[in-house]
């Protein structure tokens, strides 16, 4: 059984912080800050295709640019107006991407009640 702990964290209207605790008691994490559009395109990206659809590949948007590195981690590059990618980039365990769909999902259903 995974005894890691996943928190995300909203910092501002604009800003998401994922944080990633290797166990449960842990107080230390590896954290990642993004963009709040950035990461609804990550999480689109998941809920709409996954893993099963980007082995190996690439997907671009208009904001982000994802690449799969293995089954358990993607590259994840902001693009700037013209489609460029930015220097800001992530490298996220898939399961930190599953955590940040779920919870994007969760706020987005308690928005709309």
């Amino acid at each position: 059984m995974q005894n890691y702990r996943i928190e995300t964290a909203f910092l501002n209207p604009e800003t998401v912080e994922l944080r990633f605790y290797e166990s449960s008691e842990d107080s230390t994490y590896r954290g990642w800050k993004m963009s709040l559009p950035v990461a609804s395109a990550v999480a689109d990206w998941w809920r709409n295709n996954g893993v099963q659809f980007l082995k190996g590949k690439k997907i671009k948007s208009d904001i982000v640019d994802i690449t799969l590195l293995s089954d358990s981690h993607a590259e994840i590059r902001a693009l700037d107006s013209l489609g460029r990618p930015k220097l800001t980039g992530w490298s996220l365990p898939i399961i930190v991407v599953e955590a940040l769909e779920k919870e994007l999902a969760r706020v987005s259903k308690a928005n709309i009640k």
